[in-house]
């Protein structure tokens, strides 16, 4: 075998090779990642807000455009705590312990309590923890419900101390009720602002008229 059809061979060979790397690569390129669907706008609110926390849906499983809506939604009921409910008792040990609804005077901006579950929720968790990061006390407060109604001091672990999860979730909330800082009250502002200096523009106007009238 002469070198010269040597040098061509391996010269073709290089080629097809470096031709079939960019095929592969603009193939990869077509590849489209799947945008996010739209939301949903035939939404049954009555049926999606839930009051009993027991039969609520995670706030993950919900479109990301929607999120925030059912958050406000949420928070415009505000937990729940039926004070008047006959509260089921379970035998813990040697005594019948049961939820005390005077936990809500103490714990009353996140303390909840589910009749269909029997079990005690923590409600700005339920709103704003982080479901990546599955700290002491999540699954408890918010996904399985707390009902070791003996251990009271569990609760007051759970709210823990100024940078806990709870609290940076109780300060997203408060954050989200402050309806200033929102963009739709922004825009409403902005548009009461111009529609004021049209109506000064316009009675310039009318004034200018008037004047050049009597003249």
């Amino acid at each position: 075998m002469s070198s010269a059809f040597m040098e061509r061979w391996l010269k073709r060979k290089a080629s097809d090779d470096a031709n079939n790397l960019c095929n592969s690569h603009q193939q990869n390129n077509n590849i489209n990642v799947n945008p996010i669907p739209p939301a949903p706008e035939d939404i049954d609110w009555e049926e999606e807000i839930q009051f009993d926390p027991g039969k609520r849906k995670e706030i993950r499983s919900y479109h990301p455009n929607l999120r925030e809506s059912v958050r406000r939604k949420y928070l415009a009921n505000g937990p729940c705590q039926p004070r008047t409910l006959n509260f089921p008792s379970t035998r813990i040990g040697d005594r019948n312990r049961r939820f005390s609804p005077e936990w809500f005077d103490e714990f009353g901006n996140w303390l909840e309590y589910s009749e269909s579950t029997d079990r005690a929720y923590c409600f700005t968790c339920f709103l704003f923890r982080d479901p990546t990061k599955k700290e002491v006390r999540y699954k408890s407060f918010v996904l399985d419900g707390w009902n070791t109604w003996y251990n009271k001091e569990r609760l007051k672990e759970h709210v823990g101390n100024v940078d806990s999860p709870h609290n940076v979730a109780k300060k997203k909330c408060v954050d989200l009720l402050k309806r200033e800082q929102h963009v739709d009250v922004k825009l409403h502002e902005q548009l009461e602002s111009s529609k004021n200096a049209y109506f000064v523009r316009l009675n310039g106007a009318i004034d200018t008229t008037r004047l050049l009238l009597k003249q």
